[in-house]
């Protein structure tokens, strides 16, 4: 990335690199990594990135680092949101369903406040579907949802799927695991 324009820092993996005006840095595929404006104006950054994935899921969207680190708790996760959808998507609605889905996803990896998107298939019951979607906040996912762009891209992805469930949740603590 090449910094045209604005104040950054760029969190790479527990490093923090201080980036201004004429700054270039290279983030290797893979390292998670994050980038803030830290200035009082506008930032404008040029970014590279390759190689293209060979498919969407391990694109650029799913390498950054999760959620703002809340400045008295230990704990980055506390405070953010998850967004639990369950549906059932009949057998011969799944194709539909899932291209519908990779629509929403790249939608909402835009949005203001989205952190992360996940989508699982029930080992039990091949047809319960769940989405977890992770957010700053849960007022940055309803800020979403309510407008008319969410509406538009979850119409196609809504007429595959049957009895839908909705929960959201606040995270109060997460556990991840430790290196060995």
């Amino acid at each position: 990335m090449y910094v045209i324009n604005g104040d950054l820092v760029l969190e790479a993996e527990g490093e923090d690199w201080t980036l201004g005006p004429g700054d270039g840095i290279d983030v290797p595929i893979g390292k998670r990594h994050r980038l803030r404006n830290v200035g009082t104006t506008e930032s404008l950054t040029v970014y590279h990135v390759g190689p293209l994935a060979p498919d969407p899921s391990p694109a650029h969207v799913d390498t950054e680092v999760l959620g703002e680190p809340e400045a008295e708790s230990t704990d980055a996760a506390a405070g953010t949101a998850r967004i639990l959808f369950m549906v059932t998507v009949t057998e011969d609605k799944r194709e539909d369903f899932l291209a519908a889905y990779e629509k929403v996803r790249f939608n909402v990896a835009a949005a203001a406040g989205h952190i992360r998107d996940q989508i699982c298939r029930s080992s039990d019951n091949p047809e319960m579907w769940l989405i977890v979607s992770e957010w700053t906040s849960v007022a940055d996912f309803f800020a979403w949802e309510k407008s008319p762009e969410h509406k538009e891209v979850v119409r196609p992805m809504q007429a595959c799927c049957s009895d839908p469930e909705f929960r959201s949740f606040t995270v109060v603590a997460e556990t991840m695991a430790t290196p060995a």
